[in-house]
């Protein structure tokens, strides 16, 4: 897997230029994404948002290409506490807490809030949901050298294709469900990635 071939650039970094906002607009106008109209609401609608007030960090995968960069996908990361409360294996809560004791009621954990590929102009050959990913990865284990942390967390909706992309090609483990079972929330250990 080459993830050299592609350019992340941090929504912080264009924000950084005087007509940064626009330039965002004008990269971001054209991304699609029909098999999950949330994956597209939230960059065209809500990542300028959570940038600016700090919930999230978004990060734009582009293809450099002859005269111009494709964009091909992105990816928005942020902290979030893990409530302990709906996990009831002792194990598994050993394994995200790190102890034994069954006092903890949260735990601090890297979310991958959003992922997803852009399908304007069939961009979404040009990267897999694996290196997508990865670039992310990439990102939470520079944060994790500088802070910590043990665990990464996804929800995703209720798909059989969803599930077997986090399940079976990225070893995630199952760790809670919505109360409709609409939604499903995956975590993996940060050290799977080391």
């Amino acid at each position: 897997m080459n993830l050299d071939k592609y350019k992340v650039v941090p929504l912080a970094d264009i924000l950084q230029s005087p007509d940064g906002e626009q330039t965002f607009r004008d990269t971001t106008i054209e991304f699609s994404c029909p098999l999950n109209p949330d994956v597209e609401h939230f960059l065209t609608s809500t990542a300028l948002t959570n940038q600016k007030l700090g919930i999230s960090r978004t990060n734009l995968v582009l293809l450099p290409q002859d005269t111009h960069q494709q964009l091909v996908g992105y990816f928005a990361l942020a902290l979030q506490v893990l409530d302990l409360d709906r996990i009831t294996s002792k194990s598994l809560r050993k394994k995200i807490t790190g102890f034994k004791r069954e006092n903890k009621l949260g735990a601090a954990v890297y979310l991958i809030g959003q992922m997803g590929k852009n399908f304007h102009n069939n961009a979404n050959q040009f990267i897999s949901g694996q290196e997508l990913f990865m670039l992310a990865m990439q990102d939470i284990l520079e944060a994790h050298h500088s802070v910590g942390g043990r665990i990464v967390v996804v929800e995703c909706k209720n798909d059989d294709k969803l599930r077997k992309f986090y399940e079976e090609t990225l070893g995630f483990q199952l760790i809670d469900t919505a109360d409709d079972e609409s939604m499903l929330k995956y975590m993996t250990m940060i050290s799977a990635y080391q």
